[in-house]
């Protein structure tokens, strides 16, 4: 028996809405922090961040819902994919204070990469860990999709 196959039988398999919840909230506590920064700063309240927060893990999770049609498999794919880049997005916004926008990711995918090594500093492998780290939280976990039993009453 391998070392990770131990490891992952110390714990039950998460079902599959816990583990879609979990991914919701650790990438908004991680990943949209300076989103949050900036709405207080700008006078927003907690209504705001609450509202906020609440329509991100829904909508977060109705898209994941929707991947998971595809497979579990495709699922964890998507959800290290996801980790990943939000980590790259999060250095562009600690490092250069931007919000990256439809037009600024055209420019940056049209930018020749001889002008962009002077960009990408040593904070980038920091970031890149953390998503890696995440990714593959996400992609190791184990979970298991829950069969849902209706019962039909008629009256």
């Amino acid at each position: 028996m391998s070392l990770y196959t131990r490891i992952l039988g110390l714990f039950r398999p998460a079902s599959f809405f816990v583990a879609l919840l979990f991914y919701g909230i650790i990438s908004l506590i991680i990943f949209h922090v300076p989103l949050l920064h900036y709405i207080t700063d700008h006078k927003g309240g907690f209504g705001i961040i609450f509202s906020l927060s609440i329509a991100y893990i829904c909508t977060t999770n109705m898209v994941l819902v929707a991947f998971s049609c595809l497979g579990l498999k495709f699922l964890r794919i998507s959800l290290a994919l996801l980790a990943f880049c939000n980590a790259l997005a999060l250095y562009f916004i600690k490092t250069y204070h931007v919000f990256l926008t439809k037009s600024m990711m055209g420019n940056v995918l049209h930018t020749n990469f001889h002008e962009t090594r002077d960009l990408l500093g040593l904070h980038l492998a920091f970031f890149m860990l953390l998503g890696l780290a995440l990714g593959s939280l996400f992609f190791f976990i184990p979970s298991r999709i829950q069969h849902l039993k209706i019962k039909l009453l008629f009256f």
